[in-house]
């Protein structure tokens, strides 16, 4: 099952603790300031982030595309079920960060192809529960080993110390940008 996110009682949300964003004419009252102030979107992180996800993810769509005539969404649903199922559309969701909608359309493809078996759930009747078949399984069985040496060849430029630091950066952001999400959900 999917963890289930622990409310802080005695923590403020990050959101809490973020201060409140003022423009650089109210801070500093000149256009000087401001000027220096420009966001320059390389060097923005967020935006760093996702140029490096979406390489990454279209390193992989290639190979999936071409090989097994999925999207990236369908595999990143078929590997968090082989790794977590059964699991509800929702779970899904929290686990790969996809929107709702995304997760819905790409599940009624992966039936569709009959690598996803989607049944009520036998305890809430309006819940569905996804799991792999076991034609699900050998896709997946089939795509690691690709997706395993494509990772592998982005991390080549990376020093053993370094890629021990990025996945350590990694978890962090990951799980700063989760309570994140929790605070925005609240409100």
């Amino acid at each position: 099952m999917a963890p289930k996110a622990e409310k802080k009682t005695n923590v403020q949300s990050p959101r809490a603790q973020a201060p409140r964003a003022q423009s650089a004419k109210s801070r500093s009252g000149g256009k000087e300031q401001a000027a220096k102030e420009n966001l320059r979107l390389e060097e923005f992180l967020p935006f760093q982030l996702a140029v490096v996800a979406n390489r990454a993810s279209q390193m992989i769509a290639h190979v999936i595309e071409d090989q097994y005539n999925l999207q990236v969404p369908d595999w990143r649903i078929l590997v968090t079920l082989d790794e977590y199922a059964p699991l509800s559309p929702n779970e899904i969701a929290g686990y790969t960060s996809m929107d709702n909608p995304r997760v819905s359309r790409a599940q009624r493809r992966l039936t569709d192809l009959r690598l996803v078996r989607c049944e009520s759930d036998p305890h809430d009747g309006r819940r569905k529960i996804l799991t792999l078949t076991p034609l699900g399984k050998s896709v997946c069985r089939k795509m690691s080993p690709e997706a395993r040496s494509r990772e592998a060849w982005l991390l080549e430029g990376l020093s053993a110390e370094e890629r021990a630091s990025l996945a350590d950066i990694l978890r962090k952001l990951k799980s700063w940008t989760e309570n994140l999400e929790l605070a925005d959900s609240e409100e």
